[in-house]
């Protein structure tokens, strides 16, 4: 790679590693389902496995790696068939809890969504994966805990380690729909300002299965 510990000047040793994986994975140097060999990468960084290991840690957080016991770290992948659950199952809980959170709703939950909308514009200005990936899951989370079903809250955030492999997936098969992530949460918050149920829900479970069906298309 080419890269030595001096790049981390200016910042901690794990938030460096943390930032070089992620591009890796994101241009395609790291691969889904390919192992990352720890004691190799901290060989490359010139540094010890600590920052790397708690690098990977974090990046595991974010759905970009999985760990597997005595396999050790790799770059998350999802199967179509897993793409497939993951995306119907998000839509399938979150219509039901925008049904559930609408009586909740007021114009201060719209303004708040609308600031996320802003973070995912300039995340895609920057290229920024990791803040599109956080200001999706504050977008969607507002939503759901808006339901006040707290066991539908969980089983929706029991999810999210998947979220990193979906973008990965995206970003892969359909870069077209990630460059447009913004606009399509703007259309969701333009959905719930009509306070139409029906349109509001059909707006929802549109975000996810209209990203199925693209990454569907795409498929070998």
């Amino acid at each position: 790679m080419g890269i030595s510990g001096t790049e981390f000047r200016y910042r901690t040793l794990s938030e460096g590693v943390e930032s070089i994986v992620r591009k890796m994975i994101l241009l395609g140097d790291l691969v889904p389902g390919e192992r990352i060999n720890e004691v190799q990468l901290a060989e490359q960084l010139e540094m010890s496995r600590g920052p790397v290991r708690e690098a990977l840690r974090r990046l595991q957080a974010e759905g970009l790696v999985t760990y597997h016991a005595h396999r050790g770290t790799f770059v998350a992948e999802l199967s179509d068939k897993d793409a497939e659950e993951v995306y119907k199952l998000r839509a399938l809980l979150e219509v039901g809890a925008v049904k559930a959170a609408l009586p909740n709703f007021r114009e201060k939950h719209l303004g708040h969504l609308r600031e996320i909308v802003s973070r995912f514009e300039a995340a895609c200005l920057n290229e920024d994966i990791s803040a599109m990936i956080q200001a999706d899951l504050d977008f969607h989370h507002l939503i759901v805990q808006l339901s006040g079903n707290g066991r539908l809250v969980d089983m929706y955030q029991s999810l999210d380690t998947q979220l990193g492999a979906m973008f990965i997936a995206v970003q892969t098969k359909a870069p077209d729909r990630l460059a447009n992530v913004a606009k399509l949460h703007f259309d969701l918050v333009t959905a719930l300002e009509s306070r139409d149920e029906d349109i509001i829900c059909s707006a929802f479970e549109d975000h996810y299965l209209s990203a199925w069906q693209a990454l569907d298309r795409l498929s070998p």
